[in-house]
């Protein structure tokens, strides 16, 4: 006898489910990119009567026509052996139910985030506003042929004033009961750390030993001294980088909350850091410097403490990522692991004056340097 359970991996079984609670929807198509869960470009029927709320928090009124449908499923859809909590899908809807708030700048950038239409428990989807099929996401567009269509510094300056943003109203009264929210999603704060610094010794191993000599015991005392959860100072995007960063004209939507959680914003700034300079390293594609530095300029100054390990996860996230990611040719990643650790040095050991001399230059204030 046939089982009863709907099966929620299936587009027409969610569809159909989700036509019943949230608006009927005449098709959903899957978005390719995605890893822990099935992405959906959903179309509203006509019987719909969606809301004429903008796409982003900070938009124009429009009436939409399409829906971006997030299913979450206890075990990462494109790795099914993996376990996951549903909870990620909650995290995302309560994420954009009380967003940062967006900014414009003087340069006509708006830097927003998607609005939270629906949350379906019984099938962990989270239904939220379609940043447009015209979007495209950062990586994609630094690491295409045809490059950035816009002003590098002024696309860095919006990253970095509306990040400075999240991270300050982060820590007041009107984000409270979102830190309530993201205060336990332990499971996040874990995934990251172990994506990072949980791989990072046997970084060591995978690379010729000619390459990252001496680089195990370094490694050893970065790991030791980075707790698996970190002190609530604020709350954090937690997977800001720039596959999660979509373009439209001067439109920046800011996606995938899923892993937001409480933090130190050091996590946030570096994470995007080293995506934008991964482009360069590969391809010489020299936008996403051009982009890190005015992000850095525009964040402004941090404390010496958070400088420092902003500058060790720089390292950290070139040493183990090119090497696991599919990044190409292989031997660049490996001269990418051996600036990785360099950067991890200088870093730990606040060799201020090198850092200025560096692409994290912008992080530095004098003061530091002896």
């Amino acid at each position: 006898m046939a089982s009863s359970t709907p099966d929620y991996t299936s587009p027409s079984q969610l569809r159909t489910h989700l036509s019943r609670v949230f608006r009927p929807l005449s098709a959903l198509t899957p978005l390719h990119g995605g890893f822990a869960n099935y992405t959906y470009r959903a179309t509203l029927s006509s019987l719909s009567s969606p809301s004429s709320t903008s796409p982003i928090s900070p938009g124009i009124p429009t009436t939409p026509t399409t829906v971006i449908i997030k299913h979450g499923e206890p075990f990462v859809a494109l790795a099914q052996n993996i376990a996951l909590d549903t909870s990620r899908v909650y995290i995302e809807f309560a994420s954009l139910s009380c967003p940062p708030p967006a900014v414009t700048t003087a340069l006509g950038w708006t830097v927003g985030t998607p609005i939270a239409h629906h949350y379906d428990s019984e099938s962990h989807s989270v239904v939220v506003a379609d940043a447009g099929s015209g979007s495209r996401d950062l990586k994609a567009i630094l690491c295409s042929a045809a490059g950035l269509d816009a002003d590098a510094e002024a696309l860095g300056e919006a990253l970095g004033v509306w990040l400075r943003r999240l991270h300050s109203w982060g820590r007041t009264e009107a984000a409270e009961e979102l830190r309530e929210a993201l205060g336990g999603n332990t499971q996040a704060a874990g995934i990251w750390t172990w994506a990072t610094y949980g791989r990072l010794l046997e970084t060591v191993a995978l690379l010729p030993a000619a390459e990252l000599g001496g680089a195990a015991a370094l490694f050893a005392e970065i790991v030791a001294a980075t707790p698996a959860v970190q002190l609530p100072d604020t709350v954090l995007h937690g997977d800001f980088w720039c596959g999660n960063v979509l373009l439209d004209k001067s439109t920046v939507t800011i996606i995938d909350w899923e892993m937001a959680r409480v933090g130190e914003v050091w996590g946030d700034l570096a994470q995007m850091c080293a995506e934008l300079y991964l482009p360069f390293r590969f391809f010489g594609v020299e936008t996403g410097i051009a982009i890190m530095r005015a992000f850095l300029g525009a964040y402004g100054r941090v404390s010496e403490d958070i400088a420092s390990r902003v500058v060790v996860h720089f390292g950290v996230h070139l040493a183990v990522w090119p090497a696991r990611s599919g990044w190409e040719p292989q031997t660049e990643a490996v001269r990418c692991a051996v600036v990785g650790k360099e950067f991890i040095e200088k870093g730990w050991r606040r060799d201020w004056k090198w850092v200025k001399d560096s692409v994290l230059g912008e992080l530095v204030d004098d003061s530091w340097i002896v």
